[in-house]
């Protein structure tokens, strides 16, 4: 009997190892997420800039100077007209004092009169000398284009040759305006006159 149960003892411990040994084995882990791999470093296009051709930067520098000349045209112009009115308003207030037999408002008036005349005087001498200089820079500059196989197709040279008509008008404008002023001015000057001779015949009687 304890034979036979210890047989059966050994049977049930032979089944359970058995059943554990039949256990589904765990599940394998999964592998580590791995990094992604880094990007390749972009490459920045890069656009060669044209070589600029040789005396490029001659011609920049005259065609900027005529434009600005150019611009200037119209602040100089202004001031001519200015000076001109001075002078005008100088004359009326000459001829005013006169009959008030004021000698020192006459003498005043002729003085700023003086001056307005004067700075024409020196605008247009000034203007002469610019112009010409003006005027020399940029015939030399289109004729270093002309004279240059590398500048023949540069945009500065085709605007320099463009800016031409421009500078002589802008030109031909300011010394008229200069001489209109001057045209004008024996008038006012003869008013200013009477008057001084009005008030110096006053003073005498």
């Amino acid at each position: 009997m304890p034979r036979v149960v210890g047989l059966t003892v050994m049977a049930a411990l032979a089944l359970a190892g058995c059943s554990q040994g039949s256990k589904p084995a765990a599940e394998t882990a999964a592998p580590a997420p791995q990094p992604p791999a880094a990007a390749a470093p972009a490459v920045a296009a890069t656009t060669a800039t044209p070589a600029r051709p040789e005396g490029a930067d001659a011609v920049d520098a005259a065609l900027k100077a005529a434009r600005d000349y150019a611009a200037a045209a119209a602040t100089e112009l202004a001031a001519i007209d200015a000076g001109q009115k001075k002078i005008r308003a100088a004359a009326d207030r000459a001829a005013a004092a006169a009959l008030r037999g004021d000698t020192r408002a006459v003498n005043a008036a002729r003085a700023e009169a003086d001056q307005a005349h004067k700075a024409h005087g020196d605008g247009l001498a000034a203007l002469r000398a610019t112009a010409a200089a003006q005027t020399a820079a940029l015939d030399a500059a289109i004729a270093q284009c002309a004279a240059t196989p590398d500048l023949a197709a540069y945009e500065g040279c085709t605007a320099l040759v463009a800016e031409q008509p421009t500078l002589a008008a802008t030109i031909d404008r300011l010394g008229k305006r200069y001489q209109a002023a001057d045209a004008a001015w024996p008038a006012d000057r003869a008013r200013i006159e009477e008057a001084s001779a009005t008030v110096a015949l006053s003073a005498i009687r």
